[in-house]
């Protein structure tokens, strides 16, 4: 179990799986997950409601799960079609990317203009005492954490790129849904 790891294992009793138990059962059809890690998602999902998975990751450790597509690549440069996914999931995986603002517009490439963009992130606390731990430990984490940073400000890069956000707060938490806005709207 890598440090990262065990500092996330009581996170994930607290916060993560009561998200991930809202969240996950409103992804459907062709689903890309961007990080995918080790399938912490996977239990969470309406298979029922998903026609094909895609998973990926900059890692080859992915669990090997049946009628899963894997692909070893980053984020920033996604090679499939354009409006080629009903869903995307990201779970505590832009915070690792080193161009996020990329990322999100392959993200929205992807995307059907229909479809939905489910995620969770981590954000820096929005009090000073909280911030200022945030960015004290902040250099650490990112050694421990495969380049992770703790003090972005996520949902709003998200929403620079024409997305529109339904999201909630737990903790350090921020998750929801974002959908396209129409270029016309934007």
């Amino acid at each position: 179990m890598t440090g990262y790891d065990l500092v996330m294992a009581p996170l994930e009793k607290l916060y993560l799986a009561r998200i991930r138990r809202a969240l996950m059962p409103q992804a459907f059809g062709r689903v890309l997950e961007i990080g995918f890690g080790n399938g912490a998602n996977m239990a969470y999902f309406d298979h029922s409601k998903i026609k094909s998975l895609d998973a990926l990751d900059i890692k080859e450790n992915m669990r090997a799960f049946s009628d899963v597509t894997y692909h070893v690549l980053s984020a920033e440069e996604l090679p499939f079609e354009d409006a080629s996914f009903d869903t995307v999931v990201l779970t505590l995986t832009l915070c690792s990317v080193p161009d996020q603002l990329k990322a999100i517009r392959e993200i929205r490439r992807v995307l059907k203009d229909d479809g939905v963009y489910l995620f969770i992130e981590h954000e820096k606390p929005r009090g000073s005492l909280t911030g200022g731990l945030v960015e004290l430990v902040n250099p650490l984490w990112r050694r421990l954490a495969s380049g992770c940073q703790l003090n972005l400000e996520t949902h709003k890069k998200i929403e620079s790129q024409g997305f529109k956000l339904s999201r909630q707060r737990r903790g350090v938490f921020h998750y929801g849904v974002a959908k396209k806005i129409d270029e016309q709207e934007g």
